[in-house]
């Protein structure tokens, strides 16, 4: 009978413990699975934000050729050997265009006056 007490009071810690451990890993588990969704959610946003990067360089060597076919052969050479092209480029070049447009307008109105 005392074997069996023993016997029984073993088996039934066992259980308690056993239960405990079914909880602990329970709740490893939900807080893993709430890292793992996180870290999802990180990559998710990393590979958006590798898309978008590509997506702008895209289009900035759109923007990039754009400006080259505004230059004249001088003026590529030039940038071609600073290897710069940016947004100045395209403001100096339109600002120009804009000054040789207001130059032409003012012959026209010059050459119509005489």
């Amino acid at each position: 009978m005392e074997r069996e007490i023993d016997h029984l009071r073993k088996e039934n810690k066992l259980l308690r413990d056993t239960g405990e451990n079914v909880e602990l890993l329970k709740e490893e588990n939900g807080d893993l699975r709430g890292r793992l969704d996180a870290a999802q959610s990180e990559a998710d946003e990393g590979r958006r934000a590798k898309q978008d990067l590509g997506h702008a360089m895209r289009r900035i060597k759109q923007w990039e050729s754009a400006c080259l076919r505004l230059l004249d052969e001088e003026e590529r050479r030039r940038l071609s050997a600073e290897a710069a092209i940016g947004p100045e480029v395209m403001e100096y070049k339109v600002g120009g265009l804009q000054r040789t447009e207001i130059a032409l307008r003012d012959e026209k109105e010059r050459v119509k006056s005489e």
